[in-house]
């Protein structure tokens, strides 16, 4: 990014129809969740870009889109920029990677930290 007044919010979790509102995250063969059709390839397609991926955090940089910021190879963050694990405030269980990613970045204790109490953590 490096431009607009944030990162990422996350993703969006309002239904836009009663067909969304039924099935936004199912993991079924059948029918395919948001998580399983777009996030997935997409952190894959970050994982094994062929050149370095740089994020630039310039605000609010939450849910998923701390998942894409920690999937990079590095990370710089402006001085009005923050973390947040916002999972907890929404209950559901952090994705995009973000269990796999953030106790490889900060280690187990301070994920768990993070993801549990749902503070931020600014730069």
């Amino acid at each position: 990014t490096g431009e607009g007044r944030g990162f990422s919010s996350g993703a969006n979790l309002t239904a836009k129809s009663k067909e969304d509102e039924a099935k936004p995250f199912r993991h079924s063969v059948v029918e395919q969740g948001v998580l399983t059709l777009k996030y997935h390839p997409l952190m894959y397609r970050l994982r094994d870009l062929p050149f370095p991926f740089l994020s630039v955090v310039n605000g609010p940089c939450a849910g998923v889109g701390m998942s894409f910021a920690m999937a990079a190879d590095m990370c710089t963050m402006s001085d009005n920029a923050y973390f947040l694990q916002a999972f907890r405030n929404v209950g559901l269980v952090p994705d995009g990677g973000a269990t796999y990613l953030l106790p490889r970045k900060i280690g187990w204790a301070r994920s768990m930290e993070l993801i549990l109490l749902g503070e931020k953590v600014h730069a």
